[in-house]
């Protein structure tokens, strides 16, 4: 049932209840009907207007939700395999606002922004085999797909641009994903924990920058691991041994037009991976079964271990670079002498054991419905309207004008005082008792006039009892009363 309806139905009955409560019918109860008509037609055409204008904020009560209602979610990921759609599927933001996924490669991605409307991107999808273009606009975006993939032709930094360029909010920041593009600025954000928390409680690696190849004349200390530029997910990492297959190597990154960086070699026993979603935090264990010097290619056993004060640490620390990292991975190498050391930080952690995918999937939606609910508050209702509709206004409409203060039943000893005050000043017949009394504080005073009791005489008094302020006492008695049946009628 509309709110309309809903609101119509109470003041009929509340009209209706009062009607019951009158003591005089007949034509009382007809005026009262065609009263009662008036002020539900004119209150339900108040009360409509206040819904309409606060559609943009409190016009769920009724159960009806449209796009206003809806905030798109853009996940870019083009793993089919993960179906996002579905982790989100029953999501809301305060209980409000449904969110509506929207899953895409950054391959099928195109943006563009205005300063005025923000951006909008137009994404290709297949539908019956064909493909067919669409746009919206996002209101929120997660980045599950590296802007630069393994080779130097696949770069959607563009894309990356325009989002940033129309404010969109994501997880991670836009911004932090800028600037985890380039491999060496987030090498040098992690030495300044180093350099401010010592070697013993941040080990970060050694590690050497080449700007060309021109600069990779001199090997240093082998064994040594050449990473090309700033690909990731093991490419581009090259295990040199000799001073032979150094140079060899510096030959090729003359090939790539970038810079290139060397790492010593650490024979490990083990890898972790500490994830931190939000407040929650993992840590897988992987182990190679083969002779495969890279953890991530061959075949390997993955475990989740207990999370350390040590681990916690590392990843609370890495999850302050740049303007805050809500999501993340601190990649560590536990070496056969036992040492560990802290090799980089993923902005974009993939997910490495197969069992614990959709549990990990379900960690990173929590943390984007926690940071949309940020960016979307629930929505006020308005204070009043320019036009004056308001649902006071309704209120009033139906309550009339403020009630006269009318003496309690309480106050009958202070009453009967004042009337023993004028028995003995002489009061004129034509004295009459104030509007204000009620019935019963009229009968005292009658009393007192008449020797103590209630007579029909001819007095001044019994003037002033006409039956126009009879019907406007009970037409004030009842309207009084009306604001609270109402209520009562809407909440039943």
């Amino acid at each position: 049932m509309s709110v309309a309806n809903r609101f119509r139905q109470s003041i009929t009955k509340a009209l209706s209840l009062t009607d019951i409560d009158d003591e005089n019918a007949g034509q009382t109860q007809q005026n009262n009907k065609i009263t009662s008509e008036s002020i539900i037609a004119k209150s339900v055409n108040l009360f409509s207007k206040f819904t309409h204008s606060s559609n943009n904020s409190v016009n769920n009560i009724g159960g009806v939700r449209d796009e206003r209602r809806q905030k798109t979610l853009l996940v870019i990921d083009g793993n089919k395999e993960h179906e996002w759609s579905r982790v989100f599927k029953g999501c809301s933001l305060h209980g409000i606002y449904d969110v509506r996924v929207e899953q895409v490669a950054l391959s099928d991605l195109e943006v563009k922004s205005s300063s005025e409307k923000g951006a909008s991107i137009s994404m290709r999808v297949v539908r019956n085999g064909a493909v067919i273009a669409r746009s919206l606009r996002p209101d929120f975006v997660l980045f599950r797909e590296y802007v630069k993939g393994g080779d130097l032709k696949t770069d959607h930094t563009n894309v990356l641009l325009g989002l940033m360029h129309g404010l969109v909010p994501s997880v991670n920041s836009l911004l932090t994903t800028f600037n985890f593009l380039q491999k060496p600025v987030v090498y040098a954000e992690l030495l300044k924990i180093r350099q401010r928390l010592g070697k013993e409680n941040f080990p970060l690696i050694e590690q050497n920058y080449y700007q060309s190849y021109y600069e990779m004349l001199l090997p240093p200390s082998l064994p040594v691991v050449i990473k090309v530029g700033s690909a990731n997910s093991g490419l581009g990492k090259v295990c040199v041994a000799s001073p032979r297959g150094f140079q060899d190597v510096a030959s090729l990154v003359s090939l790539t037009n970038t810079y290139a960086t060397s790492e010593s070699f650490l024979e490990g026993k083990f890898d972790l991976r500490i994830y931190k979603f939000g407040q929650r935090y993992k840590v897988y264990k992987r182990k190679s079964l083969c002779d495969a010097w890279k953890t991530n290619t061959g075949t390997s056993t993955v475990e989740e271990i207990a999370l350390t004060e040590r681990y916690k640490n590392w990843a609370d620390e890495c999850a302050g670079l740049f303007d805050g990292l809500d999501i993340l991975s601190v990649e560590v190498i536990h070496t056969k002498d036992d040492k560990e050391y802290i090799i980089e930080v993923n902005n974009i952690p993939p997910s490495i054991c197969p069992d614990k995918r959709e549990d990990d999937m379900k960690c990173i939606a929590n943390v984007v419905l926690k940071k949309m609910e940020k960016e979307f508050p629930p929505p006020q209702p308005p204070q009043n309207n320019a036009a004056g509709n308001t649902l006071t206004d309704a209120i009033q409409l139906i309550s009339g004008p403020p009630s006269p203060n009318i003496p309690r039943a309480n106050e009958n000893i202070k009453l009967k005082s004042v009337v023993m005050n004028a028995q003995t000043t002489n009061l004129r017949p034509e004295s009459a008792p104030p509007n204000e009394m009620n019935m019963e504080s009229r009968n005292h005073f009658k009393r007192a006039l008449n020797g103590g009791s209630v007579t029909n005489s001819n007095t001044s008094l019994n003037d002033l009892d006409t039956k126009d302020q009879s019907q406007s006492r009970q037409d004030q008695n009842r309207r009084g009363s009306l604001t609270g049946r109402f209520f009562s009628a809407f909440e039943s």
